[in-house]
């Protein structure tokens, strides 16, 4: 998950660090001198995030950032505000003007790549929401929201799992100012004691310094089905820096310091908050009024009708963002056995539906799982280099290894086949989607004589 980012600073060595450090992470990077220069960028080129220094001569990052958000088409570009170290009135002005979260100097990488990676996370989230939503509206099936990040969230429920002292109390305090719903569990039998209802908070906040291991508190709450995707955020004391890294590196979204600023926990807890209700909102669209002309019977799934609209809308923002797009063909088939059996339809529908439930526990929550026809399977997957969806099939083959669903019939296991296409290699052809359907039709024969030959 690489993105186009900005960086605007009125000094050159605050652009060339900054510059340095996000291409070694492999982003795109667009530098600007000035909020003028800024705004120019922003009209020309696809940003997905900004770096916006505070302090700049003629306009400052404060009036640049309310500048973007009057425009309808930015309003839902992260903005990350860079102040001065422990200039809290800075923080609070720029809650105010609408930035998304900040920085402070000297920039510490940890942070720095954790609101980045938080920030885009949610920038994409949003960006595939407004896409499934216009694909269905062209359809007349379902209104645009039009939401944007300016939008009033109003959180319901967070789950504060921290030890009982002044943090905690100054941290649930702070949320219930705004209207969050807030409990408080001090240990890991009170975490069990929430039994399934864990499954209904929107943000989970996890306090490493916990009597018990907070990192085997995170590993328990990633490895649940109930709350693998749920947004954690991390707290803890600048001396455990070591474990959020860590932590981070074990799918926790993001994290604040104590002492515990009041600034610092809104802004981190807005953005997570988001993420989970525009998680939500992708989850439940597909059942929102959508005629069974764009829906598989068997599976529930979207189908080849719905692929064609929707690749109309994703491949020109995927050209114009230049972010990379990966889409997997999977293909099964039946034991040749199965086709003189008199219940095969039922046993194709059987397979396809077990077959789609286990590819949807590898997906990211942007992806796009499709039933091409009986027997295939399209996976979209944006902002995802080939490289990284290839090592996504290989997991799904390995975990359908041998799927033997026809066992009561005395039939043979289910076998499997996954190819990737490069929508890359298409981009300098006209008509972009249509190549990539064309594309898609030749790997699934490609699949069927594979599996053909190897049955």
């Amino acid at each position: 998950m690489k993105g186009h980012i900005l960086v605007v600073d009125d000094i050159p060595a605050n652009l060339r660090l900054l510059e340095a450090k996000l291409l070694l992470e492999n982003f795109r990077v667009t530098l600007a001198e000035s909020g003028k220069k800024a705004l120019e960028i922003l009209a020309d080129q696809a940003i997905d995030l900004i770096l916006l220094d505070v302090m700049m001569p003629e306009m400052d990052g404060f009036e640049l950032c309310q500048r973007i958000r009057k425009q309808k088409k930015l309003q839902n570009l992260p903005i990350v505000m860079v102040t001065a170290f422990g200039d809290i009135q800075h923080r609070v002005r720029s809650l105010e003007v609408g930035a998304d979260d900040f920085l402070t100097k000297p920039i510490n990488d940890i942070a720095l790549f954790a609101r980045i990676k938080s920030l885009l996370q949610l920038k994409f989230l949003t960006d595939q929401l407004h896409l499934r939503e216009k694909t269905l509206s062209d359809f007349y099936l379902l209104p645009t929201s039009n939401f944007s990040a300016n939008d009033e969230i109003v959180c319901d429920n967070i789950l504060l799992i921290h030890e009982a002292n002044l943090a905690a109390e100054k941290i649930k305090k702070t949320l219930e100012e705004i209207r969050c719903h807030v409990d408080l569990v001090t240990n890991k039998q009170s975490l069990e004691n929430v039994g399934s209802k864990i499954q209904d908070y929107a943000v989970i906040i996890l306090s490493l310094s916990t009597t018990e291991n907070g990192l085997e508190l995170l590993s328990i709450l990633r490895s649940d089905e109930l709350t693998r995707r749920i947004p954690v955020l991390l707290t803890a004391d600048e001396s455990q820096l070591n474990k959020v890294v860590i932590g981070l590196e074990m799918g926790a979204t993001d994290y604040f310091l104590r002492p515990v600023e009041k600034a610092e926990v809104l802004l981190r807890c807005r953005t997570q908050v988001r993420k989970s209700l525009y998680q939500e909102r992708l989850k439940t669209i597909q059942n929102k009024s959508v005629s069974s002309a764009f829906i598989d019977e068997g599976t529930g799934l979207y189908n080849k009708k719905y692929l064609i609209k929707y690749l109309d809308s994703l491949t020109n923002d995927q050209v114009e963002s230049k972010r990379n797009l990966s889409i997997a063909i999977l293909s099964f088939m039946l034991p040749k056995s199965a086709s003189s059996n008199r219940n095969s339809f039922d046993l194709i529908e059987k397979t396809a539906k077990e077959v789609s439930k286990k590819i949807v526990t590898h997906l990211s929550v942007t992806d796009l799982l499709i039933r091409l026809s009986p027997f295939d399977f399209a996976v979209i997957m944006n902002n995802t280099p080939v490289t990284v969806a290839l090592q996504f099939t290989t997991k799904i083959k390995n975990h359908l290894t041998d799927l033997n669903l026809t066992k009561d019939q005395g039939l043979n296991a289910v076998k499997l086949e996954a190819s990737i296409i490069d929508t890359g290699k298409f981009t300098n052809n006209k008509p972009y989607s249509h190549n990539i359907l064309e594309e898609i039709e030749r790997i699934i024969i490609q699949n069927k004589q594979f599996l053909s030959v190897n049955s």
